[in-house]
C-alpha cells in the first residue's frame, strides 16, 4: 500500500494522471479492508488532486471532501494541509477566488501548527504551491499588493531548494500576478524562467499551464506568431495527456491570437471550443475570457453581429462582476465602449477608465485612452 502512494509523485511529474487514479483507487480499497485511514485519506487527497489536473471538478471536490472528513475526524493536521491545498486549487479553477484563497490559509495554517513537519519536504512543496495558487486568486480580484506579497514569499521559499518544480512554480506566480497589470518586461521575464524550468526538468504537468500565460503576454506585446505556436504546443501538450484543467483559457487565448493573426475561422472556432469547454468543466473565472474571445470575433469578422457580440460582453461582465474578478470586469467594460456609440458606450469607457484607475493598471488606462482617440 506505501509503495503505491509512493508512486504518486513520479506519476504526477509524468502527468500520467489516469494510472496514478487506478493506483490511489486501489490504495483507498486496501486501506479500507486493513483499517488504515491515515493512508486512504491521503489517496483520496492526491486523487482530488489528479481529478482537478484532469478536469474533473465534481469527481476533484467530492474526493477532497472525503479526505477532509477523514482528517478532521483524526486530527491529521499534515492530511488537512494537503486536502485543503488541492481544495484551494479546485476552487481557483470553478473561479471561487475568494473561498480559494480562504482554503489556501488554512493549508498554510495547517502547516505551521504541524510542528513534526516543518523544514520537511512536503511542508515546502505545499507552502509553495498554496501561495503559487493565492497569487493567481488574488490578481484575479485585482488585490495586487496581496498577490505580490504571496509570489515574494513564494520565490524565496523556492529560491532555498535546487528543486524546479518549486523553482518554476514561484517564477509563475511571480509573472502571473504581475501578467494581469499588462505585459511589463518583469512579467515576461518571470513567465519566460518558469517555461524554462519546465522545459529542462520536463514538468509535464504545469508545462502547459505556463506555457498558456507566457504566450498570452507575447499576445499583448504583440509578439502574435510566438502566441500562436506556443499555445497551439501547450493545446496539444494537454489534450495528449488528459490534462483539460485551464484548456477553455488556452482555447480563449488561442481565438484572441488567431483573430490578431486575421485568421477568422480558425479564431471562431477556438472560441466556441473556449466557450464549450468553461462550460462543460464549470470553470466561471476562465469563461470570462471565453467569451470575450467570442465576442472579438463575432464583432470582427468579415460579417460582424454586433448585437451577438454584445451579448456575450454583458454575459462576460455579469460573470466577472459576480466572481469579483475586477480587471476582468474593467476590460468588458471598454470592450463594451469599443464596440457601442453614444452615451451607452461613454459610461462604459468611464467605468472602464474608473476601474483602471482604481486598480492601477496604466497599461490597460493608457490603452484606452489611445483607442478614445
Amino acid at each position: 500500500m506505501q509503495l503505491r502512494l509512493t508512486l504518486r509523485n513520479p506519476l504526477f511529474l509524468l502527468a500520467d494522471f489516469g494510472h496514478a487514479l487506478e493506483v490511489l483507487g486501489e490504495v483507498v480499497g486496501l486501506a479500507e479492508a486493513l483499517d488504515a485511514p491515515a493512508q486512504g485519506g491521503l489517496a483520496c487527497a492526491y486523487m482530488a488532486n489528479a481529478h482537478f489536473m484532469l478536469g474533473n471538478l465534481d469527481d476533484g471536490m467530492r474526493f477532497a471532501e472525503m479526505a477532509r472528513v477523514n482528517g478532521a475526524a483524526r486530527g491529521d493536521a499534515p492530511l488537512l494541509a494537503i486536502t485543503y491545498c488541492h481544495l484551494g486549487q479546485l476552487l481557483y479553477v470553478k473561479g471561487d477566488y475568494p473561498a480559494s484563497v480562504g482554503m489556501m490559509e488554512q493549508c498554510l495554517a495547517a502547516l505551521e501548527a504541524t510542528a513534526s513537519h516543518r523544514g520537511s519536504n512536503m511542508a515546502r512543496v505545499y507552502s509553495v504551491v498554496a501561495r503559487c495558487f493565492n497569487a493567481f486568486s488574488l490578481a484575479a480580484q485585482g488585490r495586487f499588493r496581496d498577490a505580490d506579497a504571496s509570489a515574494e514569499r513564494c520565490l524565496g521559499l523556492a529560491d532555498a531548494t535546487d528543486t524546479p518544480f518549486l523553482r518554476a512554480l514561484a517564477a509563475w506566480a511571480m509573472g502571473n500576478a504581475q501578467l494581469v497589470r499588462g505585459p511589463s518586461p518583469e512579467a515576461v521575464e518571470k513567465l519566460e524562467d518558469a517555461y524554462r524550468y519546465c522545459k529542462n526538468a520536463e514538468l509535464l504537468a504545469i508545462r502547459p499551464w505556463i506555457a498558456t500565460d507566457l504566450a498570452w503576454a507575447h499576445r499583448l506585446s504583440g509578439r502574435v506568431a510566438e502566441a500562436r505556436a506556443l499555445l497551439a504546443a501547450a493545446i496539444e501538450e494537454a489534450a495528449a495527456h488528459g490534462l483539460l484543467s485551464q484548456h477553455s483559457l488556452r482555447q480563449a487565448y488561442l481565438s484572441q491570437a488567431e483573430l490578431a493573426a486575421g485568421h477568422e475561422e480558425e479564431a471562431l472556432v477556438a472560441a466556441e471550443r473556449a466557450a464549450a469547454l468553461a462550460v462543460e468543466h464549470r470553470e466561471d473565472g476562465f469563461r470570462v475570457e471565453a467569451l470575450r474571445a467570442l465576442a472579438h470575433v463575432t464583432a470582427r469578422r468579415s460579417n460582424p453581429d454586433v448585437e451577438a457580440a454584445a451579448r456575450h460582453l454583458e454575459e462576460a461582465l455579469a460573470l466577472a462582476e459576480r466572481l469579483g474578478m475586477r480587471p476582468a470586469a474593467a476590460h468588458c467594460h471598454r470592450d463594451l465602449a469599443e464596440l457601442g456609440r453614444g452615451e451607452a458606450a461613454a459610461r462604459h469607457r468611464e467605468a472602464a477608465r474608473a476601474l483602471y484607475r482604481e486598480l492601477d493598471l496604466p497599461f490597460w488606462r493608457e490603452r484606452i485612452e489611445r483607442e478614445r482617440t
